[in-house]
């Protein structure tokens, strides 16, 4: 037997696997990828979800081990303050 007769893949050419290119990120030129559709209620889920957890939320916020600086940017967030 030789070299020859073994496939030996290219080492020199990148070949994407095709279980990653559902998770890759598109750029211009890229694969084209099926449209996403909006779900144009998920804001009232999120605003809904929010809401039953405020008081749990509330309480991490005010518990001592908490990050004061982290719950106030939080608390500014929940109260509708941009931030980065």
């Amino acid at each position: 037997m030789n070299a020859t007769d073994f496939p030996f893949p290219d080492e020199d050419t990148f070949e994407m696997p095709a279980s990653w290119r559902r998770v890759v990120r598109r750029r211009r030129g890229g694969p084209p990828r099926t449209p996403v559709t909006v779900d144009g209620g998920a804001a009232a889920k999120v605003a809904e979800w929010t809401e039953r957890a405020a008081e749990r939320t509330e309480r991490s916020l005010a518990d001592p081990e908490s990050d004061r600086a982290l719950a106030e940017e939080l608390r500014a967030h929940l109260a509708g303050h941009v931030t980065p």
